[in-house]
């Protein structure tokens, strides 16, 4: 039983895998069409071909025509139109802003690696400082333990 319902779940999924890519394909371009200005003069040659061959009647019938049919027919196309540019200037501003901080985010990383560099060298120069400290202290030590037996001769002469 579980086979069977694992098989329909698979087959379901496949089918719907399926529509979405046809369902996004068709809209792709339907939006692409609907939003084009070649659909704008398209409708509005239709609309004044209609207008030729029957008029509105009186100023209701005129202002109908021009609200229900002008205006319905023609403002789709330009909408999309006008939307589909805003997007792109709104992708072009995002694009814009990415590049930017992308540049940025690369001198930050250049201005990381010179400090790493620069506490590399203060830190060698640490190291280099602390074992020239303790040469100087064995070289004391050895000095001290040189001078100790002639200070001590000295010293006993001048008493």
């Amino acid at each position: 039983m579980s086979e069977l319902f694992h098989f329909f779940r698979l087959s379901i999924n496949r089918i719907g895998q399926v529509t979405r890519g046809m369902n996004d394909w068709l809209a792709d371009h339907m939006s692409l069409w609907l939003s084009s200005m070649w659909l704008f003069w398209g409708l509005t040659v239709l609309i004044l071909f209609a207008l030729a061959l029957q008029r509105p009647i009186g100023a209701q019938g005129w202002i109908l025509f021009i609200v229900s049919v002008f205006f319905q027919g023609v403002a789709l196309p330009v909408l999309a139109f006008v939307s589909t540019k805003q997007g792109d200037r709104m992708e072009s501003v995002l694009q814009q802003t990415h590049d930017a901080t992308l540049a940025e985010l690369e001198e930050l990383k250049a201005m990381h690696k010179e400090r790493d560099e620069e506490i590399a060298m203060l830190q060698q120069q640490l190291k280099d400082n602390a074992q020239t400290l303790s040469l100087i202290s064995a070289l004391q030590e050895q000095l001290t333990a040189t001078i100790s037996p002639i200070v001590a001769v000295v010293k006993p002469a001048d008493e």
